[in-house]
C-alpha cells in the first residue's frame, strides 16, 4: 500500500461473519510499504482486509 504521510496504521482481516481474524499495528512510512499477514492458520474463505490511517480505510476483499 502507498501511504501520503508517515502514519501509524491498523490492519486488520475480518471473515465473512464479522470476526476479527488477525489484528496488526505498524508504522507506515512515506511512499510504498508492504507488510506479510500471516493466514497459514485461517480456513479458506473470503476475507475482508482492512488498512485504517488517520486519513481513512482501505478495504480490500481478500480469497484465500
Amino acid at each position: 500500500f502507498t501511504s501520503q504521510k508517515s502514519d501509524n496504521i491498523n490492519i486488520s482481516l475480518i471473515d465473512i461473519t464479522g470476526k476479527l481474524m488477525i489484528s496488526k499495528k505498524l508504522h507506515a512510512l512515506s511512499g510504498v510499504n508492504s507488510t506479510d499477514v500471516n493466514t497459514s492458520q485461517l480456513p479458506s474463505g473470503i476475507y475482508i482486509l482492512n488498512i485504517e490511517t488517520t486519513d481513512g480505510i482501505i478495504r480490500k476483499q481478500v480469497v484465500k
